[in-house]
C-alpha cells in the first residue's frame, strides 16, 4: 500500500455503540507521504464523538439541496453492467446546489463495495479544493469540501478510480451509491450503479461457413467461431434460406432458394449482453448448365462428375463444390466487392455525424447501417436521409455515442463497406 491514501492521510477507528454509552472515534494522522510498512508514524491523535455519517455544523438560513447523481465508466453491457474482471472503474459524483442560499460545507461519502481493492483508490479530480479525506475500516471514504460556499444553481464533482480485487469469481456484483451532505440539510443519496464481473463479459459473434459437402443443392453449413463460453444463446437469420432462422450453435444444411448474394446474421447473447455480426455470402450452383453433372473437389482438384456417380465420390471422401483454397479466394473477392463510395464526416466527431454514399448504376434497393463499438456490440443509433441528389445520398445520425472508437458498416444490396469512426 505504498503512497496510498491510507498511509498519506489518516485513519479513523470508531467504537461500537453500546447501550448507555456514547460512541467515539480515534483519528490518527500521518503527515508524511513515505510508505508506512509495518510501522505507522503517528503525528497526532484526535478523539471525537461519533456523530454517525458527519456532524452537521451550520444553521439553516436558506435551503441548499442536491439532485446529485453517480456515474460509472465503463457502464458495462446489458442491464447488469457486465465488465471485465480486470477493468478499472472510474466513478464520478456530481452535486448541484438548487437551493436559494450558498452551501457552506459539502461532505461526500461513498461506502465502497468490499470486492473493490482499496489500495488501488485514486482521486482523479474535483471541482473544488478538497479540505479533508478519510477512509474508514468499512471502506467508506469521506471527502470534505469545507468553506466551499457553493452558490445557488452551481455544480461540483468528485472523480475517483478503483479496481476490483484479484481472482474474483464470475458473476460478482459491484454496487455503488454515494451520499452528499449540504450543510445541515438531510442527506441526499445518489442513484445506484451496478456492474457484474466476468472473465469474458461480452459475447463474440463471429462465424465461418462452407458449402454442405454432400449436397448438390444450394446448401451451406455454418460454424460459430467465437470465444463465448457456456450459457450463450444463438440467433441466426438466413436471407432466402430454409430454414430462415436457427437457434443452434452450428446450423447445417441451410438451403437457399436461389443463387446470388445472401445476408447471414448471427446474434449471440450471454448474461444480458448481445453482439451481432453480419456477413454477405455468395451462393452459386455446383451443377453444370445442363443440370446433369456436379463439380466436386477430388484430390484437391475441381472436377465435373455425373450426378448419378456422386454418391460414389462422396463415399471416398470427396466433397461437393470448390476446393478450400479456391473457396477462400472467391469469398475474399465477394467481400471486397465495392460498387459505391462511403465516407463519414466529421471524423473525428463530437457527437452528430453524417454518412455520404455515392453509388454507380441503379439506385440501391437495400441500404442498412450497423454501428459496433470496440467490443463488437451493436449500437442502435437513429438516422435519416437529409439529402439525395443524383447518385449521392447523405444520412444524418443523431448524437448519442459515448467517446470511443466505433465501426460503421453499411450494406448496399450485395456489397458492404466498413469505416472507423472516432467520437471525442
Amino acid at each position: 500500500m505504498q503512497n496510498s491514501l491510507w498511509n498519506s492521510y489518516f485513519f479513523n477507528w470508531c467504537s461500537s455503540s453500546l447501550s448507555g454509552s456514547i460512541p467515539f472515534c480515534f483519528r490518527l494522522n500521518n503527515n508524511t507521504i513515505s510508505p508506512a510498512g509495518n510501522d505507522f508514524a503517528i503525528d497526532d491523535i484526535l478523539v471525537f464523538e461519533d456523530m454517525g455519517q458527519l456532524p452537521l455544523l451550520f444553521e439553516v438560513e436558506n435551503c441548499s439541496c442536491d439532485p446529485n447523481n453517480l456515474t460509472v465508466n465503463p457502464k458495462g453491457c446489458g442491464e447488469n453492467g457486465n465488465v471485465d474482471k480486470d477493468q478499472n472503474f472510474t466513478f464520478n459524483i456530481n452535486f448541484h446546489n438548487i437551493g436559494s442560499g450558498d452551501a457552506h460545507n459539502i461532505y461526500v461519502t461513498d461506502k465502497l463495495d468490499l470486492d473493490l481493492d482499496l489500495t488501488s483508490l485514486k482521486i482523479l479530480s474535483s471541482s473544488h479544493t478538497i479540505t479533508d479525506i478519510a477512509i474508514n475500516p468499512d471502506q467508506t471514504i469521506l471527502v470534505k469540501f469545507d468553506d466551499i460556499e457553493l452558490e445557488p444553481d452551481s455544480v461540483g464533482h468528485l472523480t475517483f478510480s478503483i479496481s476490483p480485487l484479484a481472482n474474483l469469481d464470475d458473476g460478482i456484483v459491484i454496487v455503488n451509491q454515494a451520499a452528499i451532505y449540504f450543510d445541515n440539510n438531510d442527506v441526499v443519496l445518489t442513484n445506484v450503479t451496478l456492474n457484474t464481473l466476468y472473465d469474458i463479459p461480452n459475447p463474440s459473434a463471429i462465424f465461418e461457413y462452407s458449402r454442405n459437402c454432400s449436397s448438390s443443392d444450394l446448401a451451406f453449413d455454418f460454424f460459430y467461431t467465437g470465444n463465448t463460453p457456456d450459457n450463450a444463446t444463438y440467433s441466426w437469420t438466413f436471407e432466402d434460406g430454409t430454414p430462415a432462422t436457427s437457434t443452434g450453435q452450428n446450423p447445417s444444411n441451410i438451403e437457399f432458394s436461389s443463387e446470388g448474394s445472401k445476408i447471414v446474421t448471427l446474434e449471440v447473447s450471454r448474461f444480458g449482453c448481445t453482439s451481432l455480426f453480419m456477413d454477405t455470402i455468395e451462393v452459386t450452383s455446383v451443377l453444370n448448365s445442363s443440370k446433369d453433372s456436379v463439380f466436386i473437389c477430388h484430390d484437391d482438384e475441381l472436377i465435373l462428375v455425373d450426378l448419378d456417380s456422386l454418391y460414389i465420390h462422396l463415399s471416398h471422401g470427396d466433397c461437393v463444390g470448390e476446393c478450400e483454397e479456391e473457396t477462400e479466394s472467391r469469398i475474399m473477392a465477394v467481400n471486397n466487392k465495392n460498387d459505391f463510395n462511403f465516407s463519414i464526416s466529421p471524423n473525428p466527431s463530437s457527437g452528430d455525424f453524417k454518412a455520404k454514399i455515392i453509388y454507380t448504376g441503379e439506385k440501391p434497393r437495400f441500404i442498412d447501417f450497423k454501428i459496433c463499438n470496440s467490443m463488437g456490440i451493436i449500437v442502435n443509433l437513429p438516422n435519416k436521409i437529409v439529402s439525395e441528389n443524383g447518385n449521392s445520398m447523405i444520412f444524418e445520425f443523431d448524437s448519442g455515442l459515448f467517446s470511443g472508437i466505433y465501426l460503421v458498416r453499411v450494406f448496399i444490396d450485395d456489397s458492404m463497406k466498413t469505416l472507423k469512426l472516432l467520437i471525442e
